[in-house]
């Protein structure tokens, strides 16, 4: 498959640094694969891509310390890709990219209070996307003010907030 040939095209020697891909579903493309062209890059955006949560979770996993990737965007992967990932992991990952757009990830309480708990002076993170992610009416409110505080951007738009919160 041609999606597949991209990706493995990726790993080896390329100049290539940002790669986006929207609407196509990546169910041939292995968990591994999509780890390691993660890692090559620096921008990498699977929007609307039906990512399941083994393939989440190879690309969260394959961010680290020294990872290359700073943006990544893994907006409108749904219920079916974000929902089983370990709040930790996802976390993790955030903290070591500078931007982080997750909308419409419909992420569970846990998974967005883990991540807004590890947001903190010594994080990469910047820009943080959670439009449309989930309901934040159950995050502590000290969790979303420490997110204000230490990022340059943050998006919550279309997310279920509680008055006390704003």
């Amino acid at each position: 498959h041609q999606v597949e040939a991209v990706f493995r095209a990726v790993t080896m020697e390329t100049r290539l640094r940002k790669l986006s891909i929207c609407q196509t579903v990546l169910s041939s493309v292995s968990p591994g694969q999509l780890a390691r062209a993660a890692s090559c890059l620096v921008e990498l955006s699977l929007t609307s891509c039906e990512l399941s949560s083994r393939q989440a979770a190879a690309i969260l996993g394959a961010i680290g310390q020294h990872t290359r990737l700073k943006k990544l965007d893994l907006s409108d992967n749904g219920i079916d890709g974000m929902n089983g990932i370990e709040p930790e992991l996802l976390a993790r990952a955030v903290t070591y990219l500078e931007e982080v757009s997750l909308q419409r990830t419909w992420l569970h309480s846990g998974q967005l209070s883990t991540i807004l708990a590890a947001i903190g002076p010594d994080t990469r993170v910047k820009k943080l996307d959670l439009e449309g992610a989930g309901l934040l009416t159950l995050v502590e409110l000290h969790l979303l003010v420490r997110a204000v505080v230490f990022l340059e951007e943050f998006n919550i738009g279309h997310v279920h907030v509680t008055q006390p919160q704003i």
